[in-house]
């Protein structure tokens, strides 16, 4: 069995379900854009696994209401995970355009 690769809790994504699906992605279909991929990429969001450290890292632990664990430096999101790191992107984001006065509050 391949690795888990998903650091959500209950995701269980595995190295080999996503080389599997970008496999699909790269010489299929997009449904989301309606184009013939032709084994490139199109824009869409496409399957893997990204690892996020400051900020982001505490962001999506506060999203999904739990805390960072002790030593934890950064976590694994994959492909399956859109809206949560999207959410944790804006508020990312939010947080820096306020200026100083959001830092050190918890969300």
């Amino acid at each position: 069995m391949s690795s888990l690769v998903c650091q959500i809790p209950g995701c269980k994504t595995s190295q080999g379900e996503i080389e599997g699906e970008l496999q699909t992605y790269l010489g299929g279909y997009c449904q989301a854009c309606e184009k013939e991929r032709e084994g490139r990429l199109c824009g869409c969001a496409f399957p893997c696994s990204l690892t996020f450290k400051g900020q982001m890292l505490g962001k999506i632990h506060n999203l999904l209401g739990i805390s960072v664990p002790q030593g934890m430096k950064a976590v694994q999101v994959c492909y399956k995970h859109p809206e949560l790191l999207k959410q944790s992107r804006e508020k990312c984001i939010a947080s820096r355009d306020s200026g100083g006065e959001a830092r050190g509050k918890q969300e």
